[in-house]
């Protein structure tokens, strides 16, 4: 994702996109590591994934890797506690990553418009009709 989008999210999310990033964090060595397609989706994944950890009670956790894999979207948090609010948090997260992870299916990530998940050589990519 070029960098004005990743700053973009880091003003709206200084909490999962702290600075300086968790130590030794993908995020903090390569940034964000999907195409510019899915800024708004990130941007309601990580929504979610605020009121998450507001409705479980727990300080937003910083997250560890934005990417894609496979063609879909994957988005890692920085592991917390195990005290039962905790429990919620992680069961709603796993919600919320599979519900964005399907809709990452669904959405071209170099434009942002309605695509699929189609074999490219060498990598599985979502791509509109007119994407390379």
């Amino acid at each position: 994702m070029n960098q004005t989008l990743q700053n973009r999210l880091r003003e709206r999310f200084p909490a999962l996109l702290c600075d300086p990033p968790p130590e030794y964090s993908p995020i903090g060595e390569r940034g964000i590591e999907v195409a510019d397609g899915w800024f708004d989706l990130l941007v309601t994944a990580f929504t979610d994934i605020e009121y998450a950890a507001t409705n479980a009670g727990i300080a937003v956790p910083p997250l560890m890797q934005v990417k894609e894999r496979c063609g879909l979207l994957r988005i890692n948090v920085r592991k917390s506690g195990d005290r039962p609010s905790y429990d919620a948090f992680h069961e709603a997260l796993d919600a919320v990553r599979l519900r964005y992870e399907a809709a990452s299916a669904t959405i071209c990530e170099c434009c942002g418009k309605p695509g699929a998940l189609v074999d490219r050589p060498g990598a599985m990519r979502v791509r509109c009709e007119l994407g390379p």
